[in-house]
């Protein structure tokens, strides 16, 4: 069975999320990382989510959404958008200074 792709909404709604996922997971890595020695088979398992910290699969799934998001914008889009899944950090400081306004 065929699945209908993601629309612009979805990327930047998922974009959102991510931002979201990401900047939670390195305040937590961070977090343990004091308690833990990197050696420790929590923090052996942190990096199987957060590899390398923060390579890895994280990378390759943005690289694919935005691969995924270019596909559908054109140029004047992109130069509003940007790379959504990229600066996530920048993207989660936007969200949270919406929220507060």
């Amino acid at each position: 069975m065929r699945r209908e792709k993601m629309i612009l909404e979805d990327h930047l709604k998922t974009a959102d999320d991510l931002a979201y996922a990401w900047v939670h997971l390195k305040r937590a890595y961070r977090r343990i990382q004091k308690h833990y020695p990197n050696s420790s088979k929590l923090m052996k398992n942190f990096y199987k989510i957060v590899p390398g910290v923060l390579s890895g699969p994280w990378t390759y799934l943005k690289s694919e959404l935005d691969d995924d998001h270019h596909r559908l914008i054109n140029e004047a889009q992109f130069k509003e958008l940007g790379h959504i899944y990229y600066n996530l950090e920048d993207r989660f400081e936007k969200l949270t200074e919406d929220i507060s306004s």
